[in-house]
């Protein structure tokens, strides 16, 4: 069976993950198997390549320029480009229509 829920806050979200998984628990009889997905199971851990490859541009970009400053302005730059796009794609998510296999 599937269940779909329309859930607008992450904690609502996470509780509901929470119950849900206390039911299949409870539901567990031989033969039968219980698969959990979509956004609400989804468990995110931060990659340790991505700071050691954060790390390795700050120290190639300050050797490079010889200074902090002209070190920060391309990363920082970065960051905020990640950050703003990130922030619009969640804005048109929110204002526009979006196909179900995009989110």
């Amino acid at each position: 069976a599937e269940l779909s829920y329309e859930i607008t806050s992450q904690q609502e979200m996470l509780a509901l993950a929470d119950d849900i998984q206390e039911i299949g628990a409870d539901a567990q009889v031989e033969g039968l198997q219980i698969e959990y997905g979509g956004q609400m199971f989804a468990e995110f851990e931060f990659p340790p390549s991505e700071f050691l490859g954060f790390l390795a541009a700050v120290l190639i970009l300050l050797v490079a320029f010889g200074s902090v400053l002209a070190m920060g302005l391309p990363l920082g730059t970065a960051l905020f480009g990640l950050g703003s796009g990130i922030g619009l794609v969640g804005l048109a998510s929110t204002l526009l229509s979006m196909p179900e296999f995009s989110t």
